[in-house]
């Protein structure tokens, strides 16, 4: 999971949710297999910290796009990251 992901020193702890928006092409059915897959589209530094924002897109059984998440998560820089801006 990209959450998990250790090049992107993702402390839980110290990370907040800031945004998500979603747009959907038509209402997921009950019942149906989708799949999801998310890459990071951005990382900005801000006060403190990081900007990550993240988009996912699910796909039905026949591979279209049904739903698109666009996601920005505040993930405040460890103690020892501070002074160096960030993990490498």
């Amino acid at each position: 999971t990209l959450i998990g992901d250790e090049r992107l020193g993702i402390d839980l702890a110290r990370t907040m949710h800031t945004e998500q928006r979603i747009e959907s092409s038509h209402p997921l059915e009950v019942g149906t297999t989708y799949t999801a897959s998310a890459t990071v589209e951005s990382i900005r530094k801000a006060a403190g910290g990081r900007l990550i924002t993240f988009v996912t897109e699910v796909r039905d059984p026949g591979g279209t796009t049904v739903q698109t998440l666009r996601t920005t998560l505040l993930s405040a820089l460890a103690e020892s990251d501070e002074s160096t801006g960030g993990p490498a």
